[in-house]
């Protein structure tokens, strides 16, 4: 029995997601260091940006296909999106 059968996981999404988890990580320095010089931290609160933006967008393009799913589905009810 194949422990992976079901696991319908992208390589592009998870790798997109390790990265964003990353940068927001690496913005946490600031926290931590907070005499960091300028551009060091300039740069790291950029990563915070964009980490959480890349989480916003692989949120979005989810549950987004989730609900695209539903809606071509033959039995599509507005009761079945309220119930997702």
């Amino acid at each position: 029995m194949d422990i992976n059968a079901n696991n319908h996981r992208i390589f592009g999404l998870d790798l997109f997601r390790s990265i964003a988890i990353l940068m927001v990580l690496l913005s946490n320095l600031l926290l931590i260091y907070p005499n960091l010089n300028d551009k060091l931290a300039q740069i790291l609160v950029l990563f915070g940006f964009w980490g959480v933006e890349i989480f916003f967008v692989l949120s979005g393009f989810l549950i987004g296909n989730i609900l695209f799913n539903l809606y071509v589905q033959n039995d599509f009810t507005i009761q079945s999106v309220f119930s997702f």
